[in-house]
């Protein structure tokens, strides 16, 4: 196997592994919030001052259906930003005075979305196998076939 041939697959893999976490972890995140939908509306955060609960459906959105296109690589830029925006009002805006672990977490996860809206899904994804991703794995690719 060619040393490029071993860089994308490697990169394909870590785009995987990233996605399979972070999605995976905020869909479940979302999907505990959505089973207590009913005892948050009235005591959610609003940091943003569009209500409680307006604040809980944006990031129960946020954290369900755009975590589960995240997590099969449908979509996968798009569906981060609404992630990303979630987790930052998250960071800065609501943990910003808790203990710190309270904000790294939300700035983790930030940054993980981040980069998966920059490095794209890899090719072990659904955009991938519909030609719709246009992460660098192309180039990786396009360089083994020579």
């Amino acid at each position: 196997m060619c040393v490029m041939c071993r860089i994308a697959t490697a990169f394909d893999l870590s785009q995987t592994l990233q996605r399979l976490t972070f999605a995976g972890m905020s869909l479940w995140y979302g999907l505990e919030k959505l089973l207590r939908f009913r005892d948050l509306l009235s005591t959610f955060p609003d940091p943003l001052g569009i209500g409680h609960p307006a604040s809980l459906i944006a990031v129960v959105l946020a954290q369900v259906p755009c975590a589960a296109l995240v997590l099969v690589g449908f979509q996968t830029r798009v569906a981060c930003v609404p992630l990303i925006i979630a987790m930052a009002v998250a960071a800065f805006g609501v943990h910003q005075n808790d203990p710190p672990v309270m904000f790294r977490h939300a700035l983790v996860f930030a940054l993980g979305f981040l980069a998966l809206a920059v490095g794209g899904p890899g090719r072990f994804s659904v955009d991938h196998a519909f030609g719709r991703s246009t992460s660098s794995d192309g180039a990786g690719v396009a360089m083994a076939d020579k």
